[in-house]
């Protein structure tokens, strides 16, 4: 579900032989009023069962960690990382082999946008976002 007050303006995606990087733009700032109690969760389709979740209420510097889904309720903790930030955007880079991805594999995966339990925004509207992994001599590989 899309909601009429869009939480981020812009996303984009890449990789590197290492990292899957994704930014988001906001609409207002992290840190306004707006934004209190708002979480971005990124899940993964491909490899399935990954996700992560970031508050989006503050700037600054963000631990995440990433869960791997293990059956239908539990979740276990694949590793956890200080590579997010939100200051005018945000940023975050997860490492390619905690979500056991290889060279050539397609990432596939959807962001929502949370306040507790209630789902207000889901990117894309319709679909998937999907990304090649591409080797070393295209390393540098942007979607938007």
């Amino acid at each position: 579900m899309v909601t009429g007050a869009l939480a981020i303006d812009a996303i984009y995606y890449g990789q590197d032989r290492g990292n899957f990087y994704l930014r988001f733009d906001p609409h207002l700032p992290f840190d306004s009023q707006h934004n209190q109690d708002l979480e971005l969760s990124l899940r993964f389709l491909n490899p399935a069962g990954y996700s992560v979740t970031v508050p989006l209420d503050s700037t600054g510097p963000k631990s995440y960690t990433v869960y791997r889904k293990k059956g239908e309720e539990k979740k276990e903790p694949s590793g956890s990382f200080s590579l997010c930030h939100l200051g005018e955007i945000g940023e975050m880079a997860i490492p390619l082999d905690i979500l056991q991805a290889r060279i050539g594999e397609t990432l596939r995966f959807i962001i929502q946008i949370r306040r507790g339990s209630a789902l207000l925004e889901t990117y894309p509207f319709q679909g998937v976002f999907s990304l090649l992994l591409q080797p070393e001599n295209e390393r540098i590989w942007w979607g938007v």
